[in-house]
């Protein structure tokens, strides 16, 4: 099985693909279940999805929107 950091950026990558900043991660909360019955189905933990998001799916899901963004916002003033 891939490892799980490898899997959580190529399910955040099906995610996260329109510029967009948040400040609230409620917004995530549908994605962060469906990232957990993903990783049920690929048989992934649900604890270690949440420990490997650092404790909060939505949030992480949420900070990696944002950094998306900035980066894209980033690339377009270069």
């Amino acid at each position: 099985m891939e490892d799980i950091e490898d899997w959580l950026d190529e399910k955040i990558d099906e995610i996260v693909h329109t510029p967009g900043l948040y400040e609230d991660a409620s917004y995530f909360e549908r994605e962060a279940e469906g990232l957990k019955a993903a990783a049920k189905s690929d048989g992934i933990a649900e604890a270690d999805l949440i420990d490997a998001c650092g404790g909060d799916i939505a949030k992480y899901i949420m900070n990696r929107q944002n950094a998306y963004t900035m980066a894209h916002i980033k690339s377009q003033d270069d």
